[in-house]
């Protein structure tokens, strides 16, 4: 060690993430995640009660 904080390389190098699996979400499911975050959005105030959820 060299004496300067955080001189070593692996404090400059980008994380690198790496994919485990995939799994294909079920139209059920997938509406029941689409209504839990349009209830989220509503609660943090970010949709009125008029406006409807959609994700693009």
């Amino acid at each position: 060690m060299n004496g300067k904080k955080y001189s070593d390389s692996r404090w400059h190098e980008p994380l690198k993430g790496e994919t485990v699996g995939t799994r294909e979400i079920q139209e059920a499911e997938k509406k029941e995640i689409e209504k839990g975050t349009e209830e989220m959005l509503r609660y943090f105030g970010v949709l009125n009660q008029d406006e409807e959820y959609q994700d693009d």
